[in-house]
């Protein structure tokens, strides 16, 4: 009796763990679903963030689909080459992830000194917006950049590289600043509330300037021995 009572419990076990290995492997894949209502209804998409409906949902799919999706163009970079490819699948998610970190706090800084009424994760929702709409536009170049690499000259791929950069950054820029307008929820009784909107659009530029200097940090990286990774591995290792 005992017996089949430790089996049943140990099938009952196996089958909630089947359950939620299952669940987690759902919610990894449909993390990906969130780029249509991004790159079609980006205008409601940024109404919900306003409203605040189910931001953590979105906030996850989103960070997800950027990661993955810049990995996969920083080891289109790096073709033919598995280092360099595994320092650039690394490095890209870094940079972007990193730069959004840094400017964050200065970020929710001017909403609270403007009467801004936006929490914390409205805000890191509309950025990650704009972050996940570039890493789109990264994923979508890889292919071709891995054509080129194959095919063509180093100049021709640096060329390309560079118009894809331009072209990312662009979409990513927008739709930052669609999500800043768009989520903002200012107290107009405020006296610095007319301020708002300028204030953010020193922000934008402080953010382009830090991205810029994280890249550059990161080319030096590139240039010692073992590249990022290794770098980055013995700067944990501390």
């Amino acid at each position: 009796m005992e017996s089949n009572i430790e089996k049943t419990f140990e099938m009952d076990t196996n089958l909630t763990g089947q359950r939620r290995k299952a669940k987690s492997r759902r919610k990894f894949t449909d993390s990906f679903a969130i780029i249509g209502p991004v790159l079609q209804q980006p205008k409601q998409f940024f109404a919900e963030i306003h409203q605040g409906i189910n931001l953590a949902e979105k906030i996850w799919a989103l960070s997800i689909s950027s990661i993955v999706f810049l990995a996969i163009y920083g080891a289109a970079l790096g073709s033919g080459h598995l280092l360099l490819s595994l320092n650039a699948a690394i490095a890209m998610p870094f940079l972007f992830l990193s730069s959004m970190a840094t400017c964050l706090p200065v970020m929710y800084l001017l909403d609270v000194l403007t009467g801004s009424r936006r929490s914390v994760t409205q805000l890191i929702a509309a950025l990650v917006t704009a972050l996940c709409a570039a890493a789109t536009v990264f994923f979508s170049f890889a292919p071709l950049l891995v054509t080129f690499y194959l095919t063509g000259t180093l100049i021709r791929f640096f060329w390309l590289n560079l118009i894809v950069i331009m072209i990312a950054m662009l979409v990513g820029l927008i739709y930052m600043v669609m999500g800043i307008i768009q989520t903002a929820s200012v107290d107009t009784n405020h006296p610095l509330s007319e301020s708002n909107r300028y204030l953010h659009f020193l922000w934008l530029t402080l953010f382009l300037i830090v991205t810029a200097q994280i890249c550059t940090w990161m080319l030096d990286f590139h240039q010692t021995e073992g590249g990022f990774l290794m770098v980055l591995i013995r700067q944990l290792a501390r």
